[in-house]
């Protein structure tokens, strides 16, 4: 190991010696840029000799760092910091700190490492575990942050950072990270760049819109709650979820985002929320798959599943909003009394029965039903009733003993023509309508 005697110190590095001697925080002043003088330097290796147990004639009485750990404000951190696979008992602070090269921070044990304000060109913390949290708040790093399998016993803060991606494109690596806390993710001055959170899992999580960054990875991503103030209506988490959507651009759309978060919704007390997100994942599914089908050149299977999934959407919300299945049959109902109100009105409803249809009151009256009706043997013929005809020509399941009774007279022309096809329309949406809603109700049409 090397000796104190071995190190030309800086006059900032001399400002750090009796800083460990008198037990203190190291403040230099607000963070330096990249020029600063002999004054406010620290270098890489004097920091990883400290840590390492040097400097211990400077401890006084202690066995070692003071109990807050490594603590300094300010400084120029020169050369390269490598700390990779050391184990601490303490924190780590660097905070407002010019970083001339991306610390190296790999496999790392400690109770909490604070970086706050400071300046990186990046952050290589793979695997890091901390027994607390990772401040992060704002940092200024001009290349990826990485903490992918990192394992934090508190919270990861990025509050009011500025991110900017390295070369992979991401300006935040915390794939299959484990963060027993709270991901804080607000006033975020500005993200060039994917934040990955794939297979990562939080406690919980406090974000703000304005903070979101326009490319998101939230694959696998596991988390039990929104808190904080964090936005909880579906609109603003179908924006979320839609800034890590890349299925129109050929990626395989992933449905598991969606449903973790109206999962969260849902167990939060937010129903409807939760409910638009499940319709809105449903949708851009269907599309995505349908986009695959005209990929592959299956054009009428495309066209056919555009068409099912139309009516699925419109009537049952893909399932998930099977009551609005009741709302469709009620406007056929009504539809249908008018239409059939109409035809009766202008004659064009006639008598099932064809025995009816050859005694000469029905003729006498000139094929009129409101005549036949008057006469005495149209007296016990059961009387028209547009209302309840409507509802059991529509309902399959229900007989109300008026439609067999009556039909609409296509020969009349006009109201009877337009009742004849209705009553065909109606008959094949009552049965559509009903096997949908009891799919609805049952579950039996949503995909996950």
């Amino acid at each position: 190991m090397a000796r104190l005697g071995d190190f030309e110190l800086t006059e900032g590095e001399k400002a750090l010696c009796a800083a460990l001697r008198e037990g203190e925080m190291l403040i230099l002043g607000n963070r330096p840029g990249p020029d600063a003088g002999a004054d406010r330097q620290v270098s890489a290796d004097f920091l990883r000799y400290v840590l390492e147990g040097g400097c211990k004639a400077l401890w006084g009485e202690r066995d070692g760092l003071a109990a807050d750990g490594l603590r300094v404000y300010g400084a120029r951190i020169t050369g390269w910091l490598d700390l990779e696979g050391m184990k601490l008992d303490h924190d780590l602070l660097l905070a407002d700190c010019h970083f001339d090269a991306a610390p190296l921070l790999r496999a790392m044990r400690l109770d909490s490492l604070n970086l706050h304000g400071s300046h990186l060109p990046g952050l290589y913390a793979d695997r890091l575990e901390a027994r607390g949290n990772v401040f992060l708040r704002q940092v200024e790093s001009t290349g990826e942050n990485r903490l992918p399998g990192a394992k934090l016993g508190g919270n990861l803060s990025c509050i009011g950072a500025r991110l900017t991606a390295g070369q992979s494109g991401k300006a935040l690596n915390a794939e299959g990270a484990r963060v027993a806390g709270t991901l804080f993710w607000r006033k975020v001055k500005a993200v060039k760049g994917r934040v990955s959170l794939i297979a990562a899992r939080f406690g919980q999580i406090a974000d703000e819109k304005a903070s979101w960054p326009d490319e998101l990875a939230l694959d696998r991503c596991l988390y039990d709650a929104f808190v904080g103030g964090a936005p909880v209506s579906g609109a603003a988490r179908i924006d979320w979820l839609d800034r890590q959507d890349r299925s129109g651009e050929g990626a395989p759309f992933e449905p598991q985002p969606w449903e973790q978060c109206a999962k969260v919704l849902r167990e939060m007390g937010h129903e409807a929320a939760a409910l638009e997100v499940l319709v809105e994942k449903e949708k851009r599914q269907r599309a995505a798959h349908r986009q695959y089908l005209r990929g592959a050149a299956l054009f009428e299977d495309a066209w056919m599943a555009r068409l099912r999934d139309g009516v699925l959407r419109w009537v049952v919300g893909y399932g998930y909003r099977p009551f609005r299945a009741l709302g469709w049959p009620a406007g056929f109902w009504l539809l249908g009394a008018v239409v059939f109100y109409n035809a009766y009105q202008h004659d064009a409803m006639k008598p099932a029965d064809t025995r009816t249809l050859y005694q000469q009151e029905w003729a006498d009256c000139a094929r009129s039903p409101a005549c036949f009706l008057a006469t005495a043997k149209g007296g016990s013929y059961p009387r028209f009733d547009a209302l309840v005809y409507s509802a059991d020509t529509l309902l399959p399941a229900v007989n109300l003993e008026v439609q067999p009774y009556w039909i609409p007279a296509q020969e009349a022309g006009g109201w009877g023509v337009v009742a004849q096809w209705f009553l065909w329309l109606q008959i094949i949406a009552g049965w559509a309508l009903s096997l949908l809603a009891v799919a609805g109700f049952s579950g039996l049409i949503r995909r996950g």
